[in-house]
């Protein structure tokens, strides 16, 4: 019976030490009265915060106890990063790199004879990289649709560096058929267009949308020219920050007031152009008018019935020496477009091309490769429309399937119907009622709103050799964000 006994308590013995073991995390067993009252302070009392690169720390312990009554634990899940050594009173801690972008924390409790004390070990955030090459906060304001009368571009500047584009441009994909008011970071002479913030969402008759729309994010795929889109839900933003990191609402310490600028750009005679951002690309707001090219030298004028394709010249849309240059422009013969740099050069803000183009019935106008292809693709099959300037007989030519009803310019790049000087100056063809312009050098252009003509993918748009004509000319920034 005494055996049974004995086994009975052994067995209650080893299992309150195995329950023991459970519960006593610590290295240190300390037994007996130590005949007067354990007092333990620590240093920091609640707290440490250590950065988030590796890091060290120290935990000072001051108590009436012998410090080799000092013990400690260090949670499991938190031992691979947080590691922690004792020596005399002195807790020392080493951290590891925090490789994310929120901030992580342990419980590291501490036991002096039979006291405990917790104390919370943080370990910063990672500080997000900086992704631009600037290096101040700045703060301004988003330009009110009105504004955007001037330029469909807006940029902010700090002396000579772009440190944001504010655009007023069309948001076109499976989510989104809207006009809206964009922020981007500066990029040198363009802008970051993979992320963009929407200031606010613009209706057809240019107000600002409900109060719950707005704020959203926009990302575009240069390579695809296609776009992200997700819709916000706050009011009109109004004031923006930017710095390195990006663009935020929240408002920041320190930050550089700058105010936005319509952007426009010179050509080498003098005249001033707007921008227009529409998908990844910029273009110019109106028809080229330059009567110089980039080194300098005269493009000489001809009128209408003393044109010649075998010289480089400009001439006025429809022979009317009366009209409006700054809305029309002029129309050149295709000897201006031979050397594609020449001309283009004759834009002295930033770096531009002739729009490129091409695309048959065969192979369609809507595709990542030319400039024109990009545009029509963007804006979405047979919405010519969204390109042309309202207010004109659009309708000209026979019974295709363009619809003048659908003339919007929700792109706003604002094509007006200039015409073109037809066969070596035989006659003005289609002046306010088509639009004739030049892709490339060889001679190769687009007839837009012709009814009777319709491309692959694209209603009122026919392909056409322009060799022997005067046609219009739209150049494209070519200085985007790679």
């Amino acid at each position: 019976m005494k055996k049974i006994k004995f086994i009975y308590a052994t067995m209650l013995l080893v299992l309150a030490l195995a329950t023991n073991a459970c519960d006593d995390y610590y290295s240190v067993t300390v037994n007996g009265d130590p005949g007067i009252t354990p007092t333990v302070l620590i240093t920091p009392e609640e707290s440490i915060t250590l950065p988030a690169k590796e890091a060290a720390g120290e935990i000072e312990i001051i108590s009436n106890m012998d410090n080799s009554t000092i013990s400690f634990h260090v949670p499991s899940d938190a031992e691979r990063w947080c590691s922690v050594t004792l020596e005399g009173n002195r807790i020392s801690l080493a951290l590891e790199d925090n490789p994310r972008m929120i901030a992580r924390s342990t419980i590291l409790t501490i036991k002096v004879f039979s006291v405990t004390r917790k104390i919370e070990v943080v370990q910063e955030a990672k500080a997000a990289e900086p992704i631009y090459p600037i290096e101040k906060v700045y703060k301004f304001k988003i330009p009110s649709v009105e504004n955007f009368d001037i330029s469909k571009i807006y940029k902010v500047m700090d002396d000579k560096l772009k440190v944001a584009e504010i655009c007023l441009e069309y948001l076109k994909n499976d989510h989104i058929a809207s006009k809206a008011v964009v922020v981007y970071t500066g990029q040198g002479g363009a802008a970051d267009y993979t992320r963009g913030l929407v200031a606010y969402l613009v209706d057809d008759d240019g107000n600002v949308s409900d109060i719950d729309k707005n704020g959203g994010t926009v990302a575009f795929n240069y390579n695809e020219n296609t776009l992200d889109y997700v819709a916000g839900n706050s009011n009109a933003v109004q004031t923006v920050y930017l710095s390195a990191f990006g663009i935020t609402t929240e408002e920041q310490e320190n930050a550089v007031e700058v105010v936005a600028e319509p952007y426009l750009v010179a050509d080498i005679s003098g005249n001033s152009y707007p921008t227009v951002k529409i998908g990844s690309e910029v273009w110019l707001g109106t028809n080229l008018r330059t009567t110089k090219f980039g080194d300098g030298s005269e493009i000489p004028f001809s009128a209408m019935n003393s044109l010649n394709q075998q010289v480089a010249s400009y001439t006025y849309p429809g022979g009317d020496s009366d009209v409006d240059a700054s809305l029309y422009g002029y129309l050149y013969t295709s000897k201006v477009v031979a050397d594609e740099d020449l001309l283009a050069g004759s834009i002295v803000d930033g770096l531009w091309r002739i729009s490129t183009g091409g695309g048959n019935n065969s192979n369609g106008l809507m595709g990542n490769v030319t400039d024109w292809q990009r545009l029509f693709k963007y804006i979405g099959q047979d919405q010519l429309g969204t390109l042309l300037a309202p207010g004109y007989n659009w309708n000209n030519g026979g019974n295709g399937a363009f619809d003048i009803n659908t003339v919007s310019d929700l792109t706003g790049l604002s094509i007006v119907p200039a015409g073109q000087i037809y066969s070596n100056g035989a006659f003005a063809l289609g002046y306010l009622g088509q639009a004739f312009f030049f892709y490339g050098n060889a001679g190769q252009g687009y007839n837009l709103a012709e009814r009777d003509g319709k491309a692959a993918d694209q209603a009122g748009v026919r392909q056409w050799n322009h060799v022997t004509d005067a046609c219009s000319i739209r150049l494209v920034r070519i200085d985007n964000h790679q």
